[in-house]
Protein backbone atom coordinates (compact mmCIF):
# COMPACT_ATOMS: atom_id res chain seq x y z
CA UNK A 1 0.00 0.00 0.00
CA UNK A 2 1.49 3.28 -1.05
CA UNK A 3 -0.08 7.04 -0.02
CA UNK A 4 1.33 9.94 1.58
CA UNK A 5 0.65 10.53 5.24
CA UNK A 6 0.92 13.05 7.64
CA UNK A 7 1.78 10.31 10.57
CA UNK A 8 4.61 9.22 10.32
CA UNK A 9 4.66 4.99 9.61
CA UNK A 10 5.68 3.07 12.19
CA UNK A 11 3.68 5.82 14.82
CA UNK A 12 1.09 3.98 16.96
CA UNK A 13 -2.90 4.78 16.13
CA UNK A 14 -5.27 4.48 18.49
CA UNK A 15 -8.31 2.56 17.12
CA UNK A 16 -11.44 2.50 19.99
CA UNK A 17 -13.55 -0.78 19.65
CA UNK A 18 -10.88 -2.29 17.88
CA UNK A 19 -12.87 -5.72 18.13
CA UNK A 20 -15.70 -4.78 16.01
CA UNK A 21 -16.84 -5.02 12.44
CA UNK A 22 -15.52 -2.02 11.20
CA UNK A 23 -13.03 -0.80 13.35
CA UNK A 24 -10.81 -4.55 12.88
CA UNK A 25 -10.78 -3.81 9.46
CA UNK A 26 -9.53 -0.17 9.84
CA UNK A 27 -6.83 -1.62 12.22
CA UNK A 28 -5.83 -4.52 10.19
CA UNK A 29 -5.69 -2.32 7.10
CA UNK A 30 -3.36 0.49 9.43
CA UNK A 31 -1.33 -2.87 10.73
CA UNK A 32 -0.53 -3.52 6.68
CA UNK A 33 0.13 0.08 6.26
CA UNK A 34 3.21 -0.29 8.45
CA UNK A 35 1.51 1.90 12.00
CA UNK A 36 1.73 0.08 15.15
CA UNK A 37 -2.17 0.16 16.52
CA UNK A 38 -3.67 0.13 20.20
CA UNK A 39 -6.94 -0.58 20.39
CA UNK A 40 -9.63 -0.55 22.99
CA UNK A 41 -11.88 -3.04 23.71
CA UNK A 42 -14.47 -3.24 26.79
CA UNK A 43 -12.71 -6.69 28.13
CA UNK A 44 -9.90 -8.46 28.65
CA UNK A 45 -11.38 -11.36 26.91
CA UNK A 46 -11.93 -9.30 23.91
CA UNK A 47 -8.96 -8.09 23.65
CA UNK A 48 -6.75 -11.68 23.94
CA UNK A 49 -8.98 -12.64 21.00
CA UNK A 50 -8.14 -10.03 18.54
CA UNK A 51 -4.42 -9.81 19.55
CA UNK A 52 -4.42 -13.25 18.50
CA UNK A 53 -5.77 -12.98 15.04
CA UNK A 54 -3.74 -9.62 14.62
CA UNK A 55 -0.13 -11.25 15.50
CA UNK A 56 -0.67 -14.54 12.84
CA UNK A 57 -1.26 -11.61 10.34
CA UNK A 58 1.19 -8.80 11.37
CA UNK A 59 3.13 -10.48 14.13
CA UNK A 60 4.19 -9.48 18.18
CA UNK A 61 4.19 -6.05 18.88
CA UNK A 62 2.49 -4.53 16.33
CA UNK A 63 -1.24 -4.64 18.11
CA UNK A 64 -1.85 -3.77 21.48
CA UNK A 65 -5.33 -3.03 23.45
CA UNK A 66 -6.54 -1.46 26.24
CA UNK A 67 -9.18 -2.35 28.15
CA UNK A 68 -12.05 0.23 28.56
CA UNK A 69 -15.01 -0.59 29.88
CA UNK A 70 -16.76 2.47 30.13
CA UNK A 71 -16.55 4.49 27.25
CA UNK A 72 -18.09 7.48 28.60
CA UNK A 73 -15.86 7.91 31.81
CA UNK A 74 -14.00 10.94 32.37
CA UNK A 75 -10.70 11.00 30.04
CA UNK A 76 -11.16 7.11 29.12
CA UNK A 77 -9.11 7.62 25.87
CA UNK A 78 -6.67 9.57 27.02
CA UNK A 79 -5.75 7.39 29.40
CA UNK A 80 -5.64 4.42 27.52
CA UNK A 81 -3.09 5.39 25.30
CA UNK A 82 -0.81 6.35 28.40
CA UNK A 83 -1.96 3.37 30.20
CA UNK A 84 -0.43 0.20 30.29
CA UNK A 85 0.00 -1.71 27.08
CA UNK A 86 -1.51 -5.52 26.69
CA UNK A 87 -0.30 -8.12 24.40
CA UNK A 88 -0.57 -11.46 24.48
CA UNK A 89 3.66 -11.76 25.73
Amino acid sequence: MSFESAIPRGSTVLVTGANGFIASHVADQLLQAGFKVKGTVRSEDKGKLITEIFEKRHGKDAFSYAVVEDMAAEDAFRDAMKGEDRSLS
